[in-house]
């Protein structure tokens, strides 16, 4: 499991830039060895972006060290950096580059970075007060780790967006 903690500008300082940074954790919460690394993991995280009413560009960086864990499992330092560019097109449709670049800084020098390729498409829909992003997105990584390296992913994707969960500010 990943928390992400972000600070950011609010929209009257920023405009439309998107600016945030924080800390980010992992925690070890799977069941199994086959599918976590059993630390607990901790780090810096970024975003910087531009959105306007056309198409929105930036990038979101997470990069994690293990401190805790499991002892008999190896030490973990990762990064996950994730490109956003998007256009909007009419009708609540988008399409964009869909992709995380990964760098595992613990493996072989073959093995550390996983670069995809890929396309995204987009649809807002509207249920009753609820607005909802879909997308379907397919990557080939050109890129990839030798051992358990991934070549091709779908990533199928269904986002409530909420514009406002606290209103007001936090802080004057």
């Amino acid at each position: 499991m990943i928390l992400l903690e972000m600070l950011s500008p609010a929209p009257s300082i920023a405009g439309n830039w998107l600016l945030g940074i924080g800390p980010t954790f992992i925690f070890p919460t799977t069941s199994t060895s086959v599918t976590g690394q059993g630390k607990w993991q901790v780090g810096p995280s970024g975003i910087v972006g531009y959105l306007s009413k056309e198409w929105i560009l930036g990038a979101f960086v997470q990069d994690w060290t293990s401190f805790s864990g499991d002892t008999t499992r190896p030490s973990s330092h990762q990064m996950n950096l994730q490109p956003v560019a998007a256009y909007f097109l009419p009708h609540g449709w988008s399409v964009g580059y869909s992709g995380n670049i990964l760098a595992n800084w613990t493996a072989d020098s073959k093995d550390v970075w996983t670069f995809p390729l890929g396309l995204n498409v987009g649809k807002g829909w509207k249920f009753g007060r609820l607005s909802v992003k879909v997308s379907l997105a397919g990557q080939y990584m050109p890129i990839h780790p030798d051992t358990f390296g991934q070549k091709w992913n779908i990533h199928v994707q269904f986002t409530p967006v909420i514009p406002k969960l606290i209103k007001g500010t936090l802080f004057d």
